[in-house]
């Protein structure tokens, strides 16, 4: 990559901004609208989606849902009202409530709206196979899932438990710092260690991006094992030293064995070096570079967990991998049986479904927790049953007389 270009962060953080904001538009909403054959205000259309899409609400849920105010919200409320798109109903559990759900009307719009939006979808796809668009929507799900939903999430439960957490991020945390960089994984590792006066009883490594490039190797795979590696004498000054790091679904998915090997062997020039011819043949094998990468993660897992470094100083290493977790978007991509489709190719969830961003950060705070004595190694599919489906039921074969 050219020293002046710009990173993938910012490339995905500016395209993700476009699209919301454009998405989000009064012109865009108009249109999407009117192409849907429902007449109501422009800035009335997300509320038909939200509800849509959770069902009842009351008026301060469905602002909370919104990221918006309940004045605004109130306002919406009144116009759809009068529209005959929604119905109110006093809430049984507060009388001075009520909840707002949509009417026949309102629910009949709210399918138009999604119809057009999947026809929007195609065609902005159209020019993808299958595959690509399938691979795609996983990965989109995965990224949305990982914009700071298992981690905030996981260390607001912590700190609501009383833990001290100190985050590192590229931005707006405690430590800032580029982990796709040798120096990056250093100088957090080394300021987390001063912050926390030298002693650290666990580490849980969220840290990821999905785009189709070389750097994803470089944050997936290195910025998490360097970075643990580096913390790993602040954690054997513990008295009960825990580690966990958040893999992927995506291990599961086709990889190319070369690349994995050498994200393995730690040579991180050579590991980039097959990335970028990698992805320098199109979209299909650029879409590889992330599977591989959580690949290579969950091996370094299994691999270092059972190590002199590790097991030997008492220290439990796991791994969790989330199915597809519920975010405001990956709702919004859920909300179709086409969506719901695309995503559950990829990751068939037979138990409960999609799953919200709680039940991965419980599981990585029990295995970071005094009570995990003996757990080491695992890759923990949390998953709804994904990877039971998707290899079967006969994993233990390979070990049988041939």
């Amino acid at each position: 990559m050219p020293a002046d270009a710009p990173s993938p962060e910012n490339v995905l953080l500016e395209a993700l901004t476009l699209l919301v904001a454009r998405w989000s538009s009064p012109s865009v909403q108009r249109s999407v609208a009117q192409s849907a054959g429902v007449t109501v205000d422009a800035a009335d259309v997300s509320a038909l989606y939200i509800l849509g899409l959770h069902g009842p609400l009351r008026a301060g849920d469905l602002a909370e849902a919104m990221h918006t105010s309940r004045p605004t919200v109130s306002k919406q409320l009144t116009r759809l009202e009068r529209a005959g798109m929604i119905t109110r109903e006093p809430d049984p559990r507060d009388g001075r409530a009520s909840i707002v759900s949509l009417s026949g009307e309102g629910a009949a719009a709210h399918r138009r709206l999604l119809a057009q939006g999947i026809r929007m979808m195609r065609h902005a796809l159209r020019d993808h196979s299958t595959a690509d668009a399938t691979a795609l929507a996983a990965q989109l799900a995965d990224l949305v899932a990982r914009l700071g939903v298992t981690g905030e999430t996981t260390a607001r439960l912590l700190r609501d438990r009383g833990a001290q957490v100190i985050g590192i991020d590229l931005r707006d945390a405690d430590i800032e710092a580029d982990l796709s960089t040798a120096e990056g994984r250093q100088s957090a590792a080394a300021a987390a260690i001063d912050l926390a006066g030298g002693t650290l009883d666990a580490v849980i490594a969220c840290a990821g991006i999905s785009a189709p490039i070389a750097k994803t190797l470089s944050v997936n795979y290195f910025g998490v094992t360097e970075l643990l590696e580096a913390l790993r004498p602040a954690l054997e000054r513990s008295d009960a030293p825990r580690a966990a790091v958040v893999s992927s679904m995506a291990s599961l998915q086709p990889s190319p064995p070369e690349l994995v090997d050498a994200a393995l062997s730690g040579d991180e020039a050579a590991t980039l070096a097959i990335a970028e011819q990698l992805t320098a043949k199109g979209p299909a094998e650029a879409y590889q570079v992330y599977p591989a990468s959580k690949r290579a993660l969950s091996r370094w897992v299994r691999r270092r967990s059972i190590s002199p470094e590790w097991a030997g100083a008492g220290i439990p290493l796991n791994a969790v991998a989330p199915g597809t977790v519920l975010t405001p978007m990956t709702e919004q991509l859920l909300a179709t049986d086409e969506g719901r489709a695309m995503v559950d190719a990829a990751v068939p969830m037979p138990l409960n479904s999609h799953q919200p961003p709680e039940s991965i950060a419980s599981l990585l705070i029990w295995l970071t927790g005094v009570e995990n004595t003996h757990l080491a190694g695992q890759v923990i599919y949390d998953d709804g049953g994904a990877d039971a489906t998707l290899r079967g039921d006969d994993i233990w074969s390979w070990n049988d007389p041939r």
